[in-house]
């Protein structure tokens, strides 16, 4: 049993070794263009910047170099921007509410005693409402190759496999063609759940370009989340296949749950996902004791 329990700590060790991996990004700093400013053709009226970015049904500040206006008539297309109050060196511009990102073209016309000044900006204007849709809409295509190789599943299966090997309880044959035959990519919604995933790629494209609203992008993640649970069901059954090398260690097997989107760990997983395998502990979620000794198999994050 020693032996055994050895064994055990060390395959899950070098499982999650292997399973580690780094990851890395690269965000823009800032267009210089919004930082150059804009100026009106008889120089009356300077504006910091040219380009501002804003949530929706917020304000958003202009500052400069003019003198107070006796009034300021706002145009926009692509959104009813409108003026919330001015002062001299200041405008206050009110976003309204969107249900998709919006490029807004800006005019502003300052009125003066004999004479007027006209300066244009642009206005992004974030569709915060659906913060939480677009990062999960992000996450899952980020996750895709991920979910398309059930790689939580395929590191439970190859484990099991490996320690049943090592424990005689299969053959070098055996292990062979049963790590062979763990092909989630051939599986009956393989091809469903790719499919959902590319129109998923086109839909975020054109959400993010102005061209749809919010709730066409949360329809077709519905249906890709569908996809993947469907896709899901293959590394569950093939897990089932294996419950005889399973047991012994973790009773009831891995055979609960369904393959959905954690928020919190943002990403899908069928463990995470049930409370037959998690609990809440401290803000967070953890296994339970049960599964504890199996930790370093389980993708948190």
């Amino acid at each position: 049993m020693k032996a055994t329990t050895n064994c055990l700590i060390s395959i899950v060790m070098m499982l999650s070794l292997a399973a580690c991996g780094g990851s890395g990004g690269s965000g823009d700093n800032g267009s210089d263009q919004g930082a150059r400013g804009v100026q009106s053709s008889n120089g009356l009226v300077r504006l910091d910047r040219a380009f501002f970015v804003g949530p929706e049904t917020q304000a958003v500040l202009l500052t400069g170099a003019f003198e107070r206006p006796e009034g300021i008539t706002v145009t926009s297309s692509g959104a009813a921007v409108s003026l919330a109050s001015f002062e001299q060196n200041r405008v206050l511009l009110q976003l309204p509410e969107v249900d998709r990102p919006v490029n807004a073209a800006v005019t502003l016309e300052f009125r003066y005693p004999g004479q007027n000044a006209e300066v244009t900006v642009n206005v992004a204007i974030e569709n915060a409402s659906a913060a939480d849709l677009e990062q999960q809409v992000t996450q899952t295509l980020t996750n895709r190759g991920a979910i398309m190789a059930l790689s939580q599943d395929a590191a439970l299966y190859n484990f099991f496999l490996q320690l049943a090997y090592l424990r005689d309880e299969l053959s070098h044959q055996e292990l062979a063609n049963q790590l062979a035959a763990f092909k989630p990519q051939s599986g009956p919604w393989a091809f469903d759940a790719n499919f959902a995933l590319d129109n998923l790629v086109q839909i975020q494209d054109r959400y993010r370009q102005g061209l749809i609203s919010e709730q066409v992008l949360q329809q077709e993640l519905a249906y890709a989340e569908r996809m993947i649970a469907n896709h899901g069901a293959y590394g569950r059954d093939k897990l089932r296949d294996i419950g005889g090398l399973i047991e012994p260690i973790a009773p009831g097997g891995f055979v609960s749950g369904a393959l959905e989107y954690v928020a919190s760990a943002g990403l899908y997983s069928r463990i995470l996902s049930s409370d037959r395998y998690v609990i809440a502990s401290n803000g967070s979620i953890a296994l339970r004791p049960e599964y504890a000794s199996l930790a370093a198999l389980v993708q948190f994050n």
